[in-house]
C-alpha cells in the first residue's frame, strides 16, 4: 500500500531565434537545463538636499539588466547558437532577438520571454575530469538591452 505518491514535474528551457530557417526533421529550439539572469534592476542616484545635511533623496535613474546565463549539455555544432559563437573575430557582432521558453514535459510553452539586442559575451565548458561520471556542461552568457515577458 502506498501512503503517498510523489510526482516530479519535468520543466526545461529552450531558446529560439525568431525567423530562423528550420531544416526538415530538426527542431527549431536549443534546450537548456538552467537559465539565470532574467532580471531588471532600477539604478538610483543619491541627491543631497542643499542646506540640509540630514536630508538625502534617492531618485530612479535607469534600468539595468544582468547577463543571461544558459547552461546545458554540449550544443550541436550545426545549431544557430553554435554558429553565432564560432564566428570570425574580425566580423562585427550582430545583436539578435531571442525567445526563451519555459516548457513542460509535453513540450507545451508555459512562459516566454523576449530578449532584444542579444550577443554572446562569454562561453565556457566545465572542467574535464575523467574520475567523475557527470554530464559535461556548457555555459553561454549573453548581454542584452531589454527583455519582456510575453506569456
Amino acid at each position: 500500500m502506498k501512503l503517498y505518491e510523489t510526482t516530479q514535474p519535468s520543466f526545461y528551457f529552450t531558446i529560439q531565434f525568431p525567423g530562423e530557417v528550420i531544416k526538415p526533421g530538426s527542431k527549431p529550439d536549443i534546450g537548456f537545463r538552467e537559465i539565470s539572469g532574467i532580471a531588471i534592476e532600477i539604478t538610483t542616484e543619491t541627491i543631497q538636499e542643499g542646506g540640509l545635511n540630514s536630508d538625502v533623496h534617492i531618485a530612479p535613474k535607469s534600468l539595468k539588466h544582468g547577463n543571461l546565463v544558459c547552461k546545458s549539455g554540449l550544443i550541436a555544432r550545426e545549431s544557430n547558437l553554435a554558429k553565432t559563437l564560432q564566428g570570425d573575430p574580425s566580423t562585427p557582432i550582430e545583436p539578435k532577438t531571442i525567445l526563451v521558453h519555459l516548457k513542460n514535459d509535453k513540450e507545451d510553452v508555459l512562459s516566454m520571454w523576449r530578449f532584444k539586442d542579444v550577443y554572446p559575451v562569454k562561453w565556457s565548458v566545465d572542467e574535464f575530469n575523467s574520475t567523475n561520471n557527470d554530464i559535461l556542461v556548457e555555459s553561454i552568457e549573453f548581454a542584452y538591452s531589454f527583455s519582456t515577458r510575453e506569456k
